[in-house]
């Protein structure tokens, strides 16, 4: 696996990056503001916790087409 990210890497197609969500810990997911039923996970109805981490992104845009 770490052959693969390093080659990634260095072919440009990854990037660290942060990225910060509406986290819910018991479904153990984000969710996107449209799915936030008044501030709450959508599926336990308890409030949402804003968390931000860092990893690595794939820069799906050099695959784009139009």
């Amino acid at each position: 696996m770490q052959k693969i990210l390093q080659a990634l890497w260095r072919r440009a197609r990854s990037t660290w990056g942060t990225y910060g969500g509406y986290y819910c810990f018991g479904c153990g997911r984000f969710y996107t503001e449209k799915e936030i039923v008044d501030g709450k996970c959508p599926d336990h109805l308890t409030p949402l916790t804003w968390i931000e981490e860092e990893n690595y992104f794939f820069k799906m845009s050099k695959y784009r087409r139009g």
